[in-house]
């Protein structure tokens, strides 16, 4: 995961002006659970399949708000910058998406290593789709107070059907029993199925 999208470097159209410098790593800090902010439920969404030519780039705070976003981005959310700046990044987040892979984002991005996950979001007018995001931790030590930054492409119609009812366990799991015991089969699945995470995601996108 070493490929490099500039993530730091490209202003994006969407920006708020009262970006403040920092001379504090990023690789010291440790947090990312805001991620996690929002409420888990089952809802009735119409699936729609976006633009498979859209690049949705974003950069999110140690704050945990969305600081800046692309036109792309915009057009897959249907919010409008204002909307988006300064808002937390689970504005957008599907309500049935397991909280169980965005804790192993966490603990990758704590570790300062990239991360690819499939993550499932809804619009603002309540249409669900799904994306391949790249989370990059920022871990440049003069940039901006940036915690990390993301590069998302359109999900594949052949990466859903694998991955539709693993989220599904794990989002089940985690309502109906705990986020605890939804971890602990995630851990079993990926120990005897896939050997780890990296070996999900090479037969997803097989």
């Amino acid at each position: 995961m070493a490929t490099d999208y500039n993530f730091f470097l490209t202003a994006t159209e969407v920006q708020d002006k009262s970006t403040i410098k920092s001379k504090k790593s990023i690789a010291s800090y440790k947090g990312f659970s805001f991620l996690l902010d929002y409420k888990s439920c089952t809802i009735n969404a119409k699936e729609k399949q976006i633009n498979l030519n859209l690049q949705m780039v974003s950069r999110v705070t140690t704050n945990g708000k969305i600081k800046f976003c692309n036109s792309d981005y915009i057009a897959a959310t249907k919010y409008n910058g204002k909307e988006l700046v300064n808002t937390k990044p689970s504005i957008t987040t599907h309500p049935e998406m397991p909280k169980t892979i965005f804790k192993h984002v966490i603990k990758e991005l704590n570790n300062g290593k990239d991360v690819i996950a499939i993550t499932r979001h809804l619009d603002k007018n309540g249409q669900s789709f799904w994306l391949n995001t790249h989370f990059k931790p920022n871990n440049n030590e003069n940039n901006l107070k940036i915690a990390y930054a993301t590069k998302a492409v359109p999900t594949s119609k052949n990466a859903l059907q694998k991955i539709k009812k693993i989220y599904n366990a794990l989002f089940l799991i985690e309502k109906n029993v705990s986020e605890d015991y939804a971890q602990k089969y995630f851990n079993g699945m990926l120990e005897m199925e896939y050997a780890n995470y990296e070996g999900l995601l090479l037969e997803v996108f097989r």
